[in-house]
């Protein structure tokens, strides 16, 4: 008898493992040459290589405003964004990169140059529409205190809300004047981008 005979799980239990190896290689940059597929790492495969091999979504997203042309073939980060992409996330040289406008539109590109404290390129490669959600999720919350609105904000745009209406209540412990408002929203924005760069939501 064969051992997949003997043991009828052991195929379930050899395709875990080999994933688990595939997964934790990600992690560390790709596999080292004596794996099988270990070629991957002989052409320069990154950790978001290996994780765009493995998943076939990369690892990156970066956020463009103003929206770029159709026939871009370059995007310029701004400061924030670069700093965001090459320090804080690690991407290197070579990483494959989507970058979205908040409005349906997604660049695929690869990171060509910066190291956070020059502008940081991205050459794109393609150019892509989402196809708008068939209703639209009009979220009306009242104002919370805080970081639960932070949290609210973030949770509702992964769940695909066009739009986000906050309300100032009768009952509402939370009052702003229109300076701390203004503040306010500039901060919800933010939260809002980085939900959409997490959960792959390409309307903001």
């Amino acid at each position: 008898m064969s051992f997949f005979e003997c043991y009828p799980f052991g195929a379930v239990y050899l395709c875990v493992i080999i994933g688990c190896l595939f997964v934790w290689f990600a992690g560390r940059g790709g596999p080292p040459a004596w794996f099988p597929g270990g070629r991957l790492s002989s052409f320069g495969l990154g950790a978001a290589r290996a994780s765009l091999f493995l998943t076939g979504m990369p690892d990156f997203r970066v956020y463009v405003s103003p929206s770029p042309t159709l026939t871009a073939r370059e995007l310029v980060l701004s400061a924030g964004e670069g700093h965001h992409l090459v320090q804080v996330n690690r991407a290197r040289c070579g990483d494959p990169v989507i970058a979205f406008d908040g409005e349906g539109r997604e660049w695929s590109c690869i990171l060509e140059s910066g190291d956070g404290r020059k502008p940081v390129h991205l050459r794109v490669v393609s150019h892509f529409s989402r196809t708008p959600l068939p209703c639209s999720l009009v979220l009306g919350q009242a104002l919370a205190k805080g970081g639960t609105m932070d949290e609210i904000m973030r949770q509702a745009t992964e769940l695909g809300a066009a739009v986000i209406a906050p309300l100032s209540t009768s009952r509402s412990e939370v009052h702003l004047d229109p300076e701390r408002a203004a503040k306010k929203v500039d901060k919800w924005r933010v939260a809002t981008i980085e939900a959409a760069k997490q959960c792959g939501n390409p309307w903001v």
